[in-house]
C-alpha cells in the first residue's frame, strides 16, 4: 500500500511540473488556435494600422515583462513579434518583428 501511494505521489508531482510551466509561461486567450503568428499577416495588419494589444489576440504570447507590458509572439521561421507599453488600455509604445539572426524591424514607423 506504502508503494502505490509513492507512485501516485510520483505521478501527480511529475503532472504538476509538466502542467505549471504551461499556464505559466503563455497568456494564450481561451479557444487560441495557433501558437505560431504568420508572417503574412503581420504584414497586412501592419499595412493596415498599427497593431494594437488586440490584434493577434487569437494566437499564443509570452508575458516577458517586468514593470511593463513586453508581450512576445512566436513567428514562422523562427521570428518573433515583440509588442510593449506601459498600459494595455493605450496603444503599444513598441512593436517589433525580430529574424532569426536578432535582427529588429520597428512596426511602429
Amino acid at each position: 500500500m506504502k508503494r502505490l501511494k509513492q507512485k501516485t505521489l510520483l505521478s501527480t508531482m511529475l503532472c504538476g511540473f509538466l502542467v505549471l510551466p504551461a499556464a505559466c509561461g503563455s497568456a494564450a486567450e481561451p479557444g487560441s488556435s495557433s501558437p505560431v503568428l504568420p508572417l503574412d499577416e503581420i504584414r497586412e495588419e501592419a499595412a493596415k494600422k498599427a497593431p494594437d494589444w488586440d490584434t493577434f489576440n487569437e494566437y499564443t504570447h509570452t508575458d516577458i515583462g517586468s514593470g511593463l507590458y513586453l508581450w512576445e509572439y512566436e513567428v514562422e521561421g523562427g521570428r518573433k513579434l515583440r509588442m510593449g507599453g506601459a498600459d494595455l488600455n493605450a496603444a503599444p509604445t513598441q512593436v517589433q518583428l525580430i529574424d532569426a539572426e536578432g535582427e529588429t524591424t520597428d512596426l511602429l514607423k
